[in-house]
């Protein structure tokens, strides 16, 4: 009986305050923002642009096992920090990368796209070159 209790309670406490970990129910939210991503950057032919990310979406551009690429072909310049020829940055609310978000607040960016389900995110910035 107090199993039982303790599994409902945990179940309806992680659907519910979801804070954006790949421990949570939640993380559902997750993987379909981050697919919606990875189907606008395959529908803007983003392939051969520089990228910068976090680890597990790098992962997730390099690699067709990962499931997210929809036609096997890979993104191929995507690093973990802002270089000088960086196009583009996508943040997620599951993981956070230091080193990206204090280079985004020294350069100058436009968010291109925003997905959004319940407290799960993941956006995708321009770098705006002079």
């Amino acid at each position: 009986m107090i199993s039982s209790v303790f599994i409902i309670f945990s179940i309806a406490y992680t659907s519910h305050n979801f804070k954006g970990s790949d421990t949570n129910i939640g993380y559902r939210n997750v993987v379909y923002v981050q697919k919606e991503m990875v189907r606008y950057c395959e529908d803007k032919d983003l392939y051969n642009c520089k990228i910068a990310t976090h680890f597990l979406m790098r992962d997730i551009l390099v690699h067709p096992l990962s499931g997210y690429l929809s036609n096997g072909k890979i993104f191929r310049q995507v690093e973990e920090k802002i270089g000088s020829e960086t196009n583009y940055v996508i943040v997620s609310s599951n993981e956070q990368n230091k080193t990206i978000n204090l280079q985004l607040k020294t350069l100058s960016v436009s968010l291109l796209k925003k997905y959004t389900k319940k407290q799960a995110w993941c956006k995708l910035f321009i770098i705006n070159r002079k």
